[in-house]
């Protein structure tokens, strides 16, 4: 009997992303991720060659429609779990699969769980969280296992030969659409520390990327020190860039945080200041508390090249257990699968 699982994922990279690194972690398991249409989760899934099927937009007033899809669409693929990663086109699949009893396992990435989670947390089989405790979710059926990252990540072609003599680098990411108010504040550092001889790769989202004037993959600045900026809407290979980075500038995402403690890079941390619930304020405070990552609001942005400086002398410890693998062994035990 072929083994299948379905994942369904708001439209956002940080709901995606846990999705793509448990599906990593099961090659042996049919999965099909159940999202949004025309959001940034079904390009991102199409980029690893996952089977995608979209539901509706986001949508309150067609919630009703998506469940009735959603149902129709678990009986005919009969899968053995739905696993939720959080968003609000996940309640379609979620409450379906509670209408025709299908185990339901819920991952909260951040450290003030969701609206959608909340809700799918009372009828879940399991709850899987990044940090304990979560705001908003309790009682015997939560596990705190960490958020997965990907075992592999798809590289653009481009990359490896651009990055090739650039040393290592300041790192700046405002998540999967880009951040305006941390873009301008690069454009701010970027000649100081170009002149200083460090090189900067700056992800700016795709609008930020043509609201700077750049068409293409990606747009190269050469400096007289030898150092570069290499400034490009959104790059895949997230991999190449923090290996070789001295600090990150990002916002205060769960991927981005459990990415940074997987290849232990230190941060400068901006959380979205209109998040839901702040929840953005609550991860960054786990990584300022431990030590390796340096807190800084919008407001404090013109200050940035002092934190920056200050981020890039953090050392984060090795990590020895992969959330990635013990989350998967969790949902074969769940489906009866032998491991």
């Amino acid at each position: 009997m072929t083994k299948k699982l379905a994942f369904t994922c708001g439209g956002t990279g940080g709901h995606v992303t846990p999705a793509i690194a448990l599906i990593q972690a099961m090659p042996d398991v049919k999965c099909t991720i159940v999202g949004s249409i025309g959001r940034v989760d079904q390009a991102m899934v199409n980029r690893y060659g996952i089977p995608f099927w979209g539901i509706v937009r986001p949508f309150r007033t067609r919630l009703p429609w998506g469940i009735m899809k959603a149902v129709w669409w678990l009986r005919r693929e009969s899968p053995s779990a739905v696993i939720a990663t959080g968003g609000q086109i996940t309640l379609c699949l979620g409450l379906a699969a509670v209408m025709l009893r299908i185990p339901l396992v819920v991952l909260e990435q951040n450290s003030i769980a969701g609206r959608t989670n909340r809700l799918l947390h009372r009828f879940s089989t399991l709850t899987i969280t990044s940090f304990s405790p979560t705001k908003g979710m309790d009682g015997p059926r939560i596990r705190c296992l960490g958020n997965p990252v990907r075992k592999w990540y798809q590289a653009e072609p481009w990359l490896s030969d651009v990055l090739q003599g650039m040393g290592s680098w300041i790192l700046v990411v405002g998540g999967s659409q880009g951040a305006s108010a941390i873009n301008h504040a690069i454009m701010m550092c970027r000649d100081t520390w170009l002149g200083e001889g460090t090189s900067v790769v700056h992800i700016m989202g795709p609008n930020g990327y043509a609201n700077h004037g750049h068409t293409g993959t990606h747009t190269i600045i050469e400096h007289p020190s030898g150092a570069r900026y290499m400034a490009a809407p959104y790059i895949e290979g997230m991999d190449q860039l923090y290996r070789g980075a001295k600090v990150v500038v990002s916002r205060a995402g769960a991927t981005t945080i459990a990415e940074l403690v997987a290849f232990q890079v230190p941060s400068v941390l901006v959380p979205y200041p209109h998040a839901m619930d702040q929840h953005q304020d609550a991860n960054a405070q786990m990584m300022i508390h431990q030590g390796w990552a340096i807190g800084c609001n919008e407001s404090e942005l013109p200050q940035l090249d002092t934190l920056v400086k200050t981020a890039q002398t953090f050392r984060l410890p090795s990590v020895t257990q992969s959330s990635r693998d013990e989350i998967a062994q969790l949902i074969r035990h769940l489906c009866n699968w032998p491991s």
